[in-house]
C-alpha cells in the first residue's frame, strides 16, 4: 500500500512535458555521444565522435551538435581533421559558449602514434576561440571536465607514462586561456582510470572511476586546487568487479554514485547505485537489474534518475532509465529503444541532463548492425521525457508494474545446486519438469532456486507469466 501512495503523489505533483526522440549524425558515417551539456541560452551541445568506415585506417574527428529544446538542429561541427580525434566530455562557460576535452592523434598537436589531451573553447556558434593539447610522451586521454571558479578548468584522465599496464589517474589544471598550471598522476593500486570529476562546494573537485588494486573495483577520491590529495575511497564487494561511471552532489549533502557491479562468478553485472558522506563513506548501496549505470541525477524531491544499459528483455541493450527515492528505493523503470524493426541494434545511454520544464534530456546512441555490408552504423540517440519517464515515442518498454516485454533470465545456466532467476517483480514465476508436471513456484524479480532432494538432474521450464504475457527459457540441472 505504501507504494502504491507513493506513485500516486507522484503523478498527481509532477507535470509533464513535451517528449519526442532524435537521431543525429552524418550519412555514411558512425557516431557515438558520450556527453552532453546545457548552455546558457537554453540550448544544449552533444558531444562525442564520427568516423568514416569506407576508408581504413578510419578518420575519426570530434563530433559536436548544438540543439534547441526541441530537439531541432542548431548546427553541427567536426574537429580534429588530418587523424583521429575523440571527444569525451563537455563543459557549459557561464560567459557562452562552452569547452570540450577529449584525445587526439590529429593536427591539434604534435605528429606521431601517441595520444594527446586537448582543450578546446569554442563560442555558441561552435567556432574555435583556442584549442590546447597537454600530455607525456605515451597516450594520454582527457576523460571528464570541470571549470573551476576563477574560469579555468581541470581535466580529469589517464596516462600510459608509467610502469603500470593500464595507466593510472592524471588530472591537469590551466587557466582561462588553457595554460597549464599544474598536472600530476595519481597512482592508486596497478592501474585505473577516471569517468568523471564534480567540484565540491568547499572549491576542491572529487574524482571517480575505476582502479585494479588485487581485482577491479571503484574509486573516488578528493583533489583541492592544487591538487594534493585529500582522501580516497574504495567501493565493491570482495571477489567481484565494481566500476563508477558518474556521480551527482546530493542536496543535502555527499555523494550519490552509480556505476555497475557483478554478482557471480560469471561476472554478470548489475546496476550499482550508493549514497556518501561528505567524506566518501558509504551510508547506504544497492544493485538494480540492468548491466551498466552510466549516467545520474538528482531530481527536485530529493531522488534520483539513472541512465543505465539494458541487459535483459526482448532486445538489449536498450536506454533504460531508473527512477528511486532519497534512499534509492526503486519507483519506476523504463527502456526504450529506437527501432523495432532492426533487430541487431544497440541503444545505450550515457548521460541525463534535468531540463526547465520538470523533464529530462538523455542522451546516447543507437547502432545497428547492416548485415549486408557488414558494417555497424550508428548515430547519437537523444531522447526527451516527462518527469514520470513518459514520452510519445511508440518503441516504449513500459513500467515494470505492466512490462511491455516479459523476460527472464538464469545464471549459472547449468548449475548444480541452485540458480538465479531473473524476473519482472510482478511476474508468476513456475517451474515445469519436461513432462509439464509443476516442480516449483517462486516469486518475481531475483530469486534463488534451490531444487529439493526429489528433484532429479534433467532439463526444466522456467515461465514467467505477467497477465496474459508470459515466457519460457530451459534451464539445466546437473546434480
Amino acid at each position: 500500500m505504501k507504494y502504491i501512495i507513493i506513485i500516486a503523489v507522484i503523478i498527481v505533483l509532477s507535470t509533464s512535458a513535451v517528449a519526442w526522440e532524435r537521431l543525429y549524425g552524418r550519412y555514411e558515417y558512425t557516431e557515438y555521444c558520450f556527453d552532453m551539456a546545457r548552455l546558457t541560452d537554453g540550448n544544449y551541445i552533444l558531444v562525442g565522435k564520427s568516423y568514416y568506415l569506407d576508408i581504413d585506417p578510419h578518420p575519426c574527428y570530434a563530433y559536436v551538435v548544438k540543439i534547441t529544446p526541441d530537439g531541432n538542429e542548431i548546427w553541427s561541427r567536426t574537429y580534429g581533421e588530418g587523424g583521429i580525434t575523440n571527444c569525451n566530455a563537455v563543459e557549459p562557460l557561464p560567459y557562452g559558449g562552452f569547452v570540450i576535452t577529449g584525445d587526439t592523434e590529429s593536427d591539434f598537436g604534435s605528429p606521431g602514434p601517441d595520444r594527446d589531451i586537448y582543450l578546446m573553447r569554442c563560442d555558441s556558434d561552435g567556432d574555435s576561440l583556442w584549442v590546447k593539447t597537454y600530455g607525456t610522451e605515451f597516450d594520454d586521454e582527457g576523460l571528464a571536465l570541470a571549470v573551476t571558479n576563477d574560469g579555468g578548468f581541470i581535466i580529469a584522465g589517464s596516462t600510459d607514462s608509467t610502469t603500470l599496464a593500464d595507466g593510472c589517474y592524471y588530472a591537469i589544471r590551466t587557466d582561462s586561456l588553457g595554460d597549464t598550471l599544474w598536472s600530476k598522476k595519481y597512482i592508486y593500486g596497478h592501474s585505473g582510470y577516471p569517468h568523471f570529476i564534480v567540484a565540491t562546494s568547499d572549491s576542491c573537485f572529487a574524482i571517480g572511476g575505476i582502479l585494479n588494486d588485487s581485482g577491479w573495483k571503484g574509486l573516488l577520491f578528493k583533489i583541492d586546487l592544487s591538487g594534493t590529495p585529500l582522501w580516497d575511497k574504495r567501493y565493491g564487494e570482495p571477489d567481484r568487479k565494481c566500476h563508477l561511471r558518474d556521480a551527482v552532489i546530493r542536496q543535502e549533502g555527499g555523494f550519490a554514485l552509480t556505476g555497475y557491479h557483478t554478482v557471480s562468478i560469471f561476472d554478470t553485472s548489475r546496476i550499482y547505485f550508493a549514497i556518501t558522506n561528505s567524506e566518501g563513506d558509504l551510508t547506504e548501496s544497492c544493485m538494480f537489474l540492468g548491466a551498466y549505470g552510466n549516467s545520474i541525477v538528482e531530481s527536485d524531491d530529493g531522488g534520483f534518475l539513472l541512465a543505465a544499459r539494458s541487459n535483459f528483455g526482448a532486445r538489449c541493450p536498450d536506454f533504460y532509465i531508473l527512477n528511486t527515492d532519497a534512499m534509492g528505493d526503486s519507483l519506476w523503470a523504463v527502456m526504450y529503444h529506437y527501432d523495432d524493426t532492426i533487430v541487431f541494434r544497440d541503444d545505450v545511454a550515457n548521460k541525463i541532463l534535468a531540463t526547465d520544464d520538470n523533464g529530462y534530456l538523455i542522451g546516447g546512441y543507437s547502432s545497428y548492425y547492416d548485415t549486408w555490408t557488414r558494417v555497424t552504423y550508428s548515430d547519437f540517440y537523444i531522447i526527451k521525457i516527462d518527469s514520470l519517464g513518459n514520452s510519445v515515442i511508440d518503441n516504449i518498454d513500459e513500467h515494470y508494474s505492466t512490462p511491455r516485454n516479459v523476460c527472464i533470465s538464469a545464471y549459472p545456466n547449468p548449475f548444480n545446486s541452485a540458480v538465479s532467476i531473473i524476473s519482472p517483480t510482478n511476474a508468476r514465476v513456475e517451474i515445469f519438469d519436461v513432462k509439464g508436471r509443476s516442480v516449483a513456484q517462486i516469486n518475481g524479480g531475483e530469486q534463488v532456486w534451490k531444487p529439493e532432494a526429489s528433484v532429479g538432474s534433467g532439463i526444466y521450464l522456467v515461465r514467467a507469466t505477467v497477465g496474459e504475457q508470459e515466457i519460457t527459457k530451459r534451464v539445466v540441472y546437473l546434480k
